[in-house]
This record gives C-alpha cells, structure tokens and sequence, in this order.
C-alpha cells in the first residue's frame, strides 16, 4: 500500500499528464487513463461520458494549463479524490481559472479518472485596502483624470467640516485640478486600516509648501469607490498645561 504523500503524489502527475496536448489528443491514452464509466461535468456546463470526452478532445483548442493548491484524501484503499485550482492560459494571454475535484480508482493496480468536475471561477475583485493603495498612487500622478479608473459612476465624497459633497469623476477631477497648489501633490501613506469593502487611510499631504494631513473613510464595492468621507484635521499647538504630561510625536 502507498504512502499518502506518494499516492498524493502520483494522482497529481496523473492529473497533469492529463493537461498534455499529447495525452488529450490520444484516444489510447485517454482509454488507458479513463475509467469506463467515466462521468465529467465540465467548467462550460456540459456533460460527458468517456467516448464523448475523447471525441470532443480530439476537436479542442490547445491551451498552456498549470495546475496550483493540489489537494488529495484518500477515501478508501481504491478511491482517492484530488481538488486544485486550474489556470488555462490561451496565446492571446488571457487566463481563465476554475475549480477542479477529480475522483481517481485503483484498478488491478492503476489509478483511472471515474468522475471530474469543473466550476470556472468567478473573477475575485481587489480589497478595499487594496483599491485605496491604487487611489492614492493614482493621485500621486497628478493626473487626477486618471483617478477614474478605481471611482463607481454612483461616486461621491463627502466633506463633513465644510458641509460639502462632490459627486461623480468628472468633478472630483476638476475640483482636484483647480484647488491652489504652489507645486505638484505628493501623497505619502502613513497608515491603512480595513478589509475587503472598507478601509480608512491616514496620508500626509503637500505641495512643497504646505502639508496637510487627510482621515479618509472609503467604501468599496466590486473593486470600485462608491464613496469617500475625509477629514483634514487642523495642525494646533500643544497646550501648556499638559506639557508636564505629554511629548512631542517627533
């Protein structure tokens, strides 16, 4: 009897002879590698058994395909059942992922596919954490137009100190190209705090001459802005009567 780690082994170079143009090309091979009563529910949502599977192999497009986060359980001494993730990788360099689950028997001494599966997975968007890092490199070009590129079309922000709300990219790239400025903004990120819809930044602000600092609040909804909440706080002088108490940041 194999080892967990070698059987483990051995499913994975199955599943990844299986992936060779060669090998899925080969109505002998695929015979030799597929069970008889083979069953494959595919990615595209067609149903296959082991004759249709090897006729519609022999028509297929050739695509680069790589195997990652290969799994394997052994169910019982003759069945194994092995989970990855798929990337196929056409010319043009699209790549398309999916899930994969196989279900692998031992018979007379060779592991054949009885059953395979596949469910394309969907396009996972970036973290809010993530989209703020793009808004305020993206802000660091100056190129406020460009900012575009991660706002929702329902986009606005609000600025609670001064009762203001500017909604849209248009104007929220306008207002950033017409407010005073003695030289072109630098943006340095001081500390970013969220998860997967929202985030809140602290970023120092400057132009060369003055610096600001800005609290932004961002939601975030399927990779894109829906709304900022910013705060600048107003630098002040620290008080006498707690000097005994406090010290200076820096």
């Amino acid at each position: 009897m194999q080892s967990l780690s070698t059987l483990s082994e051995h499913i994975r170079e199955l599943e990844v002879r299986l992936l060779q143009p060669d090998v899925r090309k080969s109505p002998n091979e695929l015979t030799r590698l597929l069970a008889d009563e083979f069953v494959e529910f595919a990615s595209d949502g067609r149903a296959y058994d082991k004759a249709g599977v090897i006729e519609a192999l022999q028509h297929e497009t050739s695509f680069r395909r790589t195997i990652s986060d290969f799994r394997m359980m052994q169910l019982a001494d003759d069945m194994a059942v092995a989970t990855y993730e798929l990337a196929r990788k056409s010319d043009a360099g699209e790549v398309v992922l999916s899930m994969r689950s196989s279900i692998w028997r031992c018979d007379a001494g060779d592991w054949r596919l009885i059953f395979h599966q596949g469910t394309v997975r969907t396009k996972k968007h970036p973290t809010a954490v993530e989209v703020t890092s793009t808004f305020w490199r993206l802000m660091g070009t100056n190129d406020f137009a460009s900012v575009s590129a991660v706002l929702a079309d329902d986009f606005m922000l609000d600025w609670p100190q001064t009762n203001e709300r500017i909604r849209g990219a248009d104007r929220f790239a306008r207002m950033n190209r017409e407010y005073p400025a003695h030289g072109p903004w630098r943006f340095t990120i001081n500390r970013v705090v969220g998860g997967e819809s929202e985030a809140v930044t602290d970023v120092t602000v400057t132009d060369g001459v003055r610096t600001d600092r800005a609290i932004t609040f961002f939601t975030v909804r399927e990779g894109k802005i829906t709304r900022l909440v910013e705060f600048w706080p107003e630098r002040a002088d620290a008080p006498a009567n707690r000097a005994h108490l406090s010290e200076p940041l820096e």
